[in-house]
């Protein structure tokens, strides 16, 4: 949750615009590539500094076809599809295949002979000015529990670097989503596994901490933020509307200081991997698709905690005693209480937030919300305090 701009963190931290029409924007470079071109287009206006990135037909139009196997064959060759230039190494050898297009990149799956997935090749479709140091710096501040970035596709216009793309090493363990899955099925349950996965985000939000800036912020103006995302959701989910009155209550109970910093911004359960031992976590937010102001989303590791224990609640089915004894484990290792009056705000808004978002939540809605009402507001005067909130 941007505070300093008053941008809400809702699992895509940049912006949610779909990309221009080319036909609005002026060409700066354009690469004949097999089969189509590519080309680099700005909007012209004298404040934006970004670049669109598009792979199109011969004609120019519509998207190029099969972009992964040209991508791929380029790669065997050394090099890369159209302007950019690829900085980095990856094995020989390797072939792309599961093309995945978003409105903000587009995924392709490096696989070896084997069909291994070994790399992910994320190219951008909007891109800003980027100094490489920036885009390497999560790598090395998180170490192993961070993908490893091998790699990068750069063009340089106008004297300013962008980075069109980035190849990061696709961990080779099972995600948290569906280590969750088989576990209930399976009625499993690991306190030492969900140890480690509260260890290791209490070091990335300590790391973050202490690299990046973070400031201690009126609780009230986070409140009000969670009010104005509540106005959005009822609008969205109408359902929402008879319990608007006594959430925006709840949100309004929050008082004193809460800290604000550098946060991963989109901590679902499928991007946490256990992996020879080790968690890995990746999916980050805020990196080279955001402009430089936008950069560094500073927000409560509360939205992470709460968006964590969303998706893995989801990915057990609704087993509520289940999760109960998950999340015990993991705040254990997090080092933190497991209910406090703000991760209980942050959990009211990440169910709200689910509940307006089309295939997020299949449990019942009403149903946990009620339950939130009778068993949870009734004590948030007796919760225990927070290391992230304080009184003013």
């Amino acid at each position: 949750m941007e505070i300093s701009e008053g941008k809400p963190s809702t699992g895509t931290a940049g912006p949610v615009d779909r990309p221009p029409d080319p036909a609005n924007l002026s060409r700066v470079i354009s690469t004949p590539v097999p089969g189509g071109v590519h080309v680099l287009m700005t909007t012209g206006t004298p404040d934006d500094d970004s670049l669109y990135q598009y792979f199109l037909d011969d004609a120019g139009h519509h998207p190029l076809d099969d972009l992964a196997g040209k991508f791929g064959a380029a790669l065997t060759r050394g090099e890369t599809l159209g302007a950019g230039l690829f900085r980095g190494g990856i094995p020989p050898d390797l072939t792309c295949r599961a093309t995945t297009h978003t409105d903000h990149h587009i995924d392709m799956v490096l696989v070896d002979g084997d069909g291994a997935e070994k790399f992910m090749l994320t190219s951008y479709r909007r891109a800003w000015p980027t100094d490489t140091s920036e885009l390497e710096m999560l790598s090395d501040l998180i170490g192993p529990h961070a993908p490893e970035l091998v790699g990068r596709i750069e063009v340089e216009v106008h004297g300013h670097r962008y980075t069109l793309g980035t190849i990061r090493r696709i961990p080779t363990g099972i995600t948290g989503h569906d280590m969750s899955a088989s576990r209930i099925r399976a009625q499993y349950f690991s306190h030492e596994d969900s140890l480690a996965v509260g260890r290791t985000i209490r070091y990335v939000h300590d790391s973050l901490l202490m690299a990046f800036p973070y400031r201690w912020v009126p609780a009230q103006a986070i409140g009000r933020r969670l009010e104005e995302r509540l106005a959005g959701f009822v609008s969205r989910e109408p359902a929402l509307a008879e319990h608007a009155p006594w959430i925006r209550d709840s949100y309004r109970s929050l008082t004193g200081e809460m800290l604000i910093q550098r946060i991963h911004g989109n901590l679902t359960a499928k991007h946490i991997w256990l992996e020879d031992g080790r968690c890995v976590v990746g999916g980050w937010e805020g990196d080279v698709r955001l402009p430089r102001r936008e950069r560094i989303p500073m927000g409560s590791p509360f939205h992470d905690l709460a968006t964590l224990q969303s998706t893995t609640f989801s990915a057990c089915g609704y087993d509520v005693p289940w999760l109960k004894k998950v999340m015990t484990s993991f705040f254990e290792g997090y080092g933190e209480p497991m209910l406090t009056l703000p991760m209980s705000l942050f959990i009211l808004d990440t169910t709200c937030w689910d509940a307006a978002t089309p295939g997020h939540r299949d449990g019942n809605l009403g149903e946990f919300l009620a339950w939130f009402r009778e068993n949870i507001v009734p004590v948030f005067d007796q919760m225990e305090p927070s290391v992230f909130h304080r009184p003013a």
